[in-house]
């Protein structure tokens, strides 16, 4: 720092330019309006987003791919979910004209079976979030998948655990699948409890 201040003919409480740290990236703009008020009109503030764009840019391509991903497993779990519904339903078609015949009504026997998908639903995230969860454990400490760093950045797959994010995708598959199963169950609408009791397999 001496050395600089010499070369540039600089005073003790002279400097060329500082950094400043946030403990929340989403306060950058905020921050930067409070720092423009607050400094002189001849000293500029530059971003970190303007002098490496290239990284946040890349930032941005994964954020859009991973709500892509997440957007084709709920499509792809809602399909497997409503075909297991509507074999569910089928099975025990004498069952429901059953039920039907002993006065239940239609909403009940509804809630039966997306009882049973939504328990479904929740044992099938149990055991995906035990995989997932000892994956990235794994990940973080033995760095199992490597990454070129000349087009990566970074020499491996990073992990972060953001536990928020983590429910909240636990959470919008249950409530966004459990709303679209109730789709299947509408059939159990047309069971006449006659044909219902004929039917055979």
């Amino acid at each position: 720092m001496n050395l600089i201040r010499r070369i540039n003919g600089w005073e003790k409480d002279e400097i060329g330019h500082f950094e400043v740290f946030l403990n929340d990236f989403e306060s950058l703009n905020a921050s930067t309006k409070e720092l423009y008020d607050f400094i002189p009109q001849d000293q500029q503030i530059h971003k970190i987003t303007q002098l490496l764009p290239q990284f946040f840019d890349w930032f941005s391509l994964l954020d859009q791919n991973i709500l892509i991903v997440l957007f084709l497993i709920i499509v792809v779990a809602s399909f497997n979910m409503v075909s297991v519904l509507l074999i569910m339903i089928m099975e025990r078609t004498p069952m429901i004209g059953l039920l039907k015949s002993l006065g239940a009504k239609n909403g009940m026997i509804q809630k039966i079976f997306i009882s049973n998908a939504i328990l479904i639903i929740i044992k099938g995230l149990l055991i995906g979030n035990a995989i997932a969860i000892s994956f990235c454990f794994l990940q973080e400490k033995f760095q199992i998948i490597p990454l070129d760093p000349e087009n990566y950045y970074m020499s491996y797959v990073p992990v972060s655990w953001h536990w928020p994010i983590f429910l909240w995708v636990n959470f919008a598959t249950v409530f966004l699948v459990g709303l679209i199963i109730i789709l299947p169950t509408l059939s159990i609408l047309r069971i006449s409890p006659v044909k219902a009791l004929k039917y055979k397999d």
